[in-house]
């Protein structure tokens, strides 16, 4: 991971920020305790992902809440979100995707 001063805030709220580092090019989405970096493409196929989530995925049941599981099957760690969540995290994927597409467009 670059520096911070290449890190330029998309959107954020009380438990999710996503950036873009201008150094390595990559978008990095802090969600509650859990941390991920993604490419431009990886990250428009996570929300895609998110996108296309129904309610029969969200059937681990934790705390008394459905949860679904979201991980990559080369990995152990994932993402576990409630359908609220979800819809929350693909808010702010989106906002952040256009965020980044004016921060490219002003820059140049």
């Amino acid at each position: 991971m670059c520096d911070i001063s290449n890190h330029l805030i998309l959107s954020e709220t009380d438990n999710c920020q996503i950036t873009w580092c201008s150094g390595c090019r990559t978008y990095s989405l802090i969600f509650n305790n859990c941390c991920a970096s993604f490419t431009e493409p990886e990250f428009k196929q996570y929300k895609c992902i998110l996108d296309n989530l129904k309610t029969a995925d969200f059937h681990y049941d934790l705390l008394g809440k459905g949860h679904a599981l979201l991980k990559n099957p080369k990995v152990n760690v994932g993402f576990c979100l409630t359908q609220d969540d979800a819809t929350k995290l693909t808010d702010l994927i989106g906002q952040a995707l256009v965020m980044s597409e004016a921060y490219q467009i002003v820059k140049q």
